[in-house]
C-alpha cells in the first residue's frame, strides 16, 4: 500500500437478473462471464485502481457462497472485503442503509456490479471526489437513448438542475452512469426517501435531495470512456467483444483487480507474478504474466500463491 488511508467503496450485485432469462436462474449475472472475466471484476477493478481499499459487496444469501468462493478476503487483491446480504430488491438507494455498520461516518463510492466503465481519467475522478468527502458526485455521459437510464440536465454552468429515471420524453441525452460518489450523509437521507411505484428506493431520487441541497456535483466523461450495462444478453455480449477487441488489438487489459493491484502498489511484484503463475493455464493468467515478461523466468521459480 502506498498509503494507509481507508478508502471505502460498495459494489451493489443483488438483484435477480430477470433481463438475462434463463441466464440467471441459477446464478447471479455479476458472476456471468464478460470474455475472459466474471462481471464483477470490472467495478471491483475500478475501485482497485481508485485506491479504494475496503470494499462492501452486497449479495444475494443464496449466491453468497460462490461470490465468497471467487473472492475470498481480497488479500489477493490488497483489499478487504466484506459481504452483505440483501433478501430482496429494493433499490440502488438501499445499499447505504444496507451498509451502515460497514460505512460507520465515511465517504464512499457505489458501484453497480453489472457496469462496464472503460475510460482513460474515470479512477483519478472517483479518487478526487473520494478526498473531498462533501456531498455527492454523478458521472454522466452522452447517449442516443436516454429513455432506458437515469438522465440528468445541466444549466449553462455546468450545474445539475434537474433528474429524471428513464423518462418518456428526455430533455437531455446526458445519463447518469452506475458509479457515484457519496458523503456520509447518504444513509440518513436514503432513510427518507419513500418508495417509487415499484416498491424501490430509486437512486435518482437519493440524487435529488443531494441536488435540492446543494451538494450534487457532476463530471461528463470523456467521449472516449466507454460505458455498458450488461444487464441484457446484448449488452452482456457487446462487452465481451469491447474487452475482447481492446485486449487483443492493444494488449490493454481491462477489468484486472490483479493488475489494478499491481499498479496502485496495493500488491507487490511477486504476489502479481504468483497470482498469474495460479492462473497461467488460461488466457487471462498469461495476459497477467505478459505485463511482466521479462519477468517470466523468474515467475517460474516462486512458490504456488496460497489460499487466502
Amino acid at each position: 500500500m502506498t498509503e494507509n488511508l481507508t478508502r471505502k467503496g460498495i459494489i451493489l450485485a443483488g438483484g435477480t437478473g430477470s433481463r438475462l432469462g434463463s441466464l440467471t436462474q441459477g446464478v447471479s449475472k455479476q458472476l456471468m462471464p464478460v470474455f475472459d472475466k466474471p462481471m464483477i471484476y470490472y467495478p471491483l477493478a475500478l475501485l482497485i485502481e481508485a485506491g479504494v481499499n475496503d470494499i462492501a459487496i452486497i449479495v444475494r444469501p443464496d449466491q453468497r457462497a460462490l461470490f465468497e468462493q471467487l473472492l475470498g478476503t481480497g488479500a489477493q487483491f490488497g483489499v478487504r472485503l466484506t459481504f452483505i446480504e440483501q433478501a430482496a430488491p429494493a433499490g440502488i438507494a438501499q445499499a447505504p442503509i444496507l451498509a451502515n455498520a460497514f460505512l460507520g461516518d465515511s465517504p464512499f463510492v457505489l458501484a453497480l456490479g453489472d457496469n462496464l466503465i472503460d475510460g482513460p481519467d474515470v479512477a483519478r475522478q472517483v479518487s478526487h471526489a473520494l478526498s473531498r468527502a462533501d456531498g455527492a458526485q454523478i458521472f454522466t455521459m452522452r447517449h442516443e437513448d436516454p429513455t432506458q437510464f437515469g438522465v440528468a440536465k445541466f444549466n449553462g454552468a455546468g450545474v445539475v438542475t434537474d433528474l429524471w429515471e428513464k423518462p418518456d420524453v428526455p430533455q437531455s441525452d446526458d445519463v447518469v452512469l452506475g458509479l457515484y460518489v457519496f458523503d456520509h450523509h447518504a444513509r440518513l437521507w436514503a432513510d427518507w426517501l419513500e418508495p417509487s411505484e415499484r416498491g424501490e428506493l430509486e437512486i435518482i431520487d437519493l440524487l435529488d435531495v443531494y441536488r435540492a441541497a446543494g451538494k450534487l456535483t457532476a463530471s461528463r466523461l470523456n467521449q472516449d470512456t466507454v460505458w455498458l450495462d450488461t444487464g441484457t444478453q446484448y449488452d452482456l455480449w457487446a462487452a465481451g467483444c469491447h474487452v475482447e477487441h481492446v485486449q487483443r488489438t492493444t494488449g490493454r487489459i481491462i477489468g484486472s483487480p490483479e493488475l489494478a493491484a499491481f499498479q496502485t502498489d496495493q500488491i507487490c511484484r511477486d504476489r502479481f507474478t504468483r497470482l498469474g503463475v495460479a492462473l497461467q493455464k488460461c488466457d487471462y493468467g498469461q495476459a497477467l504474466l505478459g505485463q511482466l515478461r521479462p519477468h517470466l523466468e523468474h515467475s517460474k521459480h516462486i512458490a504456488p500463491l496460497r489460499a487466502v
